[in-house]
């Protein structure tokens, strides 16, 4: 969904921008912009903490008040045990006791669900939690000396790789430089370029759908085809149409060079896109997670 949501922005920015390009209109989008972060303002206020965050605070009423919130009308019971379950927190005590309703009223179903004691020692996958000692907070520091419950250089390395990749796979220079590069590709004169919107400009707004509709294919085959064939499909795909746009740019091939500038746009948004902002989530322990997603 966050890769989505960036798609549909570029989307709309470019549309709109198309538009108003023009001196004064372009002070609009500004406008728009400050309008969009006054909303957010204003409704940020009303929104509760992260339930993982709290969790990892020892806030484990308020965690599950927060999950409420945010599951209305659902049984969050279940979710609740497993994020419990799979996030230590700062004091022992906070577990609910099994066959016990903490603050909030969160009774686990059975003990087979949750099997986290009072002393914090849980039985679940000891790479995504710790025992319910002190953990205090995990900073830059204590990550890279070592000053933590579980050895995570290996997925700090695989999340800041991916991440790293994901940056330079070229995808933000045909976002931000797509116009001007299909003006060169099309060989569009000056009059033409004046003109808006012109032949270069539709088609960059074709390109942001096309991430669009890249990642809504993404979303219904990464737990079909998995993330790692996903990636390697992806990169494979955006290696591919790289060259062909270098190709098409040199000899003036200005059809071969928009073709593969669109299917550059569906191999990036099958994988390279979605996926590295959805392995921190996955790979990283909870108590880390805040720091090392800032990282990548």
């Amino acid at each position: 969904m966050l890769q989505l949501a960036v798609e549909l922005g570029i989307f709309f920015s470019q549309l709109i921008a198309t538009f108003l390009v023009q001196v004064p209109n372009w002070r609009i989008l500004f406008g728009l912009s400050g309008a969009i972060s006054l909303i957010q303002l204003v409704w940020l206020p009303f929104m509760p903490e992260s339930p993982k965050f709290l969790l990892t605070q020892g806030k484990t009423a308020e965690a599950g008040s927060a999950l409420q919130f945010l599951r209305p009308g659902y049984n969050i019971t279940n979710e609740l045990q497993e994020m419990i379950a799979s996030s230590g927190t700062r004091d022992g005590n906070a577990f609910p006791v099994i066959g016990q309703t903490d603050e909030a009223g969160f009774a686990p179903d059975n003990a087979s669900e949750l099997k986290v004691t009072i002393e914090g020692k849980p039985n679940r996958a000891s790479f995504h939690s710790t025992s319910g000692a002190n953990i205090g907070s995990i900073g830059l520091i204590d990550i890279i000396k070592g000053r933590t419950p579980d050895i995570i250089w290996h997925t700090l390395f695989c999340t800041l790789f991916l991440m790293g990749f994901q940056q330079w796979t070229g995808a933000k220079g045909i976002v931000f430089y797509s116009t001007e590069i299909l003006v060169n590709v099309l060989s569009l004169s000056p009059s033409q370029v004046r003109q808006t919107p012109n032949s270069a400009q539709w088609v960059t707004i074709g390109l942001a759908g096309t991430g669009i509709l890249a990642v809504l294919a993404s979303m219904s085959l990464i737990d079909r085809l998995g993330r790692r064939r996903l990636l390697l499909i992806s990169t494979g795909g955006v290696s591919v149409a790289c060259f062909i746009i270098v190709i098409g740019r040199v000899y003036h091939a200005s059809v071969l060079a928009v073709v593969a500038m669109f299917a550059f746009k569906i191999a990036y948004g099958l994988g390279m896109a979605p996926i590295p902002w959805l392995t921190a989530s996955e790979m990283l322990p909870y108590y880390a997670l805040g720091t090392m997603s800032g990282i990548a």
